[in-house]
């Protein structure tokens, strides 16, 4: 059965949420979390480990008038896990951000590893620090294509790659 043959069955397994911050473009590392605490046991995707962790976004959904998405993500403070990677590498702002969500039976212990069975994955850019205390550090995200100073495409339309650019051309 399909991840999206799944998604419609009645009988669901339990849906795994999967967070990446990567911050090895600010001379970092990548920290991987999930926020599936029940068995406090770590899991394992595509080879990588995910470690319980209490990390939570609100909601990443677009709007109607077709504003792009803002979240905002919230992670435990208490244990100080990203307490020194914000602290030497600017708040991680800048660093990426990946959630993907399979289900439990496609994780690589799973009943039916399969790590092409993954629901689209959401992927945003730390824009700045929100909120730090003792118990919480609370990021607002962007996506990707709202981030300052980027173009699209980012590279540049050939003829001999596009074939069609030479019939579209305007003569001045």
């Amino acid at each position: 059965m399909s991840i999206s043959q799944d998604q419609h069955s009645t009988s669901l397994g339990s849906l795994v949420e999967l967070f990446t911050l990567d911050a090895s473009s600010l001379g970092g590392t990548t920290y991987r979390f999930t926020p599936q605490l029940e068995g406090t046991q770590d899991i394992v995707w595509k080879g990588n480990t995910f470690t319980p962790f209490p990390i939570v976004m609100d909601s990443s959904k677009t709007e109607l008038g077709g504003a792009l998405p803002k979240p905002t993500l919230t992670a435990s403070n208490v244990d100080g896990i990203l307490l020194s990677a914000i602290l030497t590498m600017g708040d991680l702002v800048g660093a990426s951000v990946l959630i993907e969500r399979t289900f439990e039976k496609y994780l690589d212990n799973g009943s039916s590893p399969d790590t092409s069975a993954v629901l689209p994955g959401e992927y945003f850019i730390v824009e700045q620090k929100k909120l730090q205390n003792k118990e919480i550090i609370s990021w607002s995200l962007t996506s990707i294509l709202d981030v300052n100073f980027s173009k699209i495409p980012k590279r540049q339309a050939l003829k001999s790659e596009f074939p069609g650019l030479s019939a579209t051309r305007i003569r001045s």
